[in-house]
């Protein structure tokens, strides 16, 4: 944790099974939840002192065969109304139910091992975007639909990271740069290299939005959007357009 009073990054007390964190989500002052690489999720009380905090009664949720390789959770979605969904490498999505965590099945078979490959999500009170090993899956209700591929504007179809942006549009760091999709119309473009990028290849569970600017980790630096107000686009361009009919002529 972050000590506003010494101005420090320390170590806070927890249990010693508490290992290979990924994400975390604080869900108010005195509960903590955490994903983690192999131990499954993790929700713990926060306790003790504003400047000495612990973490107390430590559960742990994992699926039902309990291996190292079935429980590897990459991040937490949250919607309005505090609903949590856990994006595990592998299995898909999760949600807890009842005190055991729950496997949420994809309404429609893909064909595509890697979308059970999840790496990040957002969470909408009627939708739910999930950022996978092949692309985005968009659910909605009873319907699922796959975008991924060049036809569909993906550079690349692994997606790291996800953050949404003041205009509701969905930011996407991948292996090749990162994608703009815009939820409105269904519509994406990739920003790479060819934009002037240098970070293109970006890493799992490194993004930070700061409401006006959104911020993507890479392989070899970041990478950080911002709308500037004062960049705004020309007027439409409309030339005249003359039409001329085609003359003929005869070689003799």
């Amino acid at each position: 944790y972050y000590s506003y009073k010494d101005g420090k990054i320390k170590s806070i007390a927890h249990t010693p099974e508490l290992e290979f964190i990924h994400g975390v989500y604080e869900e108010n002052d005195s509960v903590l939840w955490c994903v983690t690489l192999g131990k499954g999720v993790v929700k713990a009380r926060i306790s003790g002192p504003r400047e000495n905090p612990q973490l107390s009664d430590v559960k742990f949720y994992t699926t039902d065969d309990g291996n190292l390789s079935s429980n590897m959770f990459f991040a937490i979605a949250t919607d309005g109304k505090g609903r949590k969904i856990f994006c595990n490498r592998g299995r898909g999505v999760f949600e807890i139910h009842d005190g055991k965590l729950i496997n949420i099945p994809f309404k429609r078979d893909f064909g595509i091992p890697n979308v059970n490959d999840v790496f990040d999500a957002i969470k909408e009170d009627d939708a739910l975007w999930i950022g996978t090993g092949h692309g985005l899956i968009k659910s909605v209700g009873e319907r699922e639909e796959l975008f991924f591929g060049p036809e569909k504007g993906f550079a690349n179809n692994t997606i790291h990271e996800m953050l949404r942006d003041a205009d509701g549009e969905i930011w996407m760091a991948t292996n090749k740069g990162i994608v703009r999709f815009n939820p409105g119309n269904d519509k994406s473009e990739t920003y790479g290299r060819n934009y002037g990028l240098t970070v293109t290849e970006f890493s799992d569970g490194a993004g930070f939005s700061t409401g006006s600017s959104i911020i993507f980790g890479g392989i070899n630096g970041i990478t950080i959007v911002s709308k500037h107000e004062t960049y705004v686009a020309p007027e439409p361009f409309y030339p005249p357009l003359n039409l001329y009919r085609p003359v003929s002529y005869t070689h003799l």
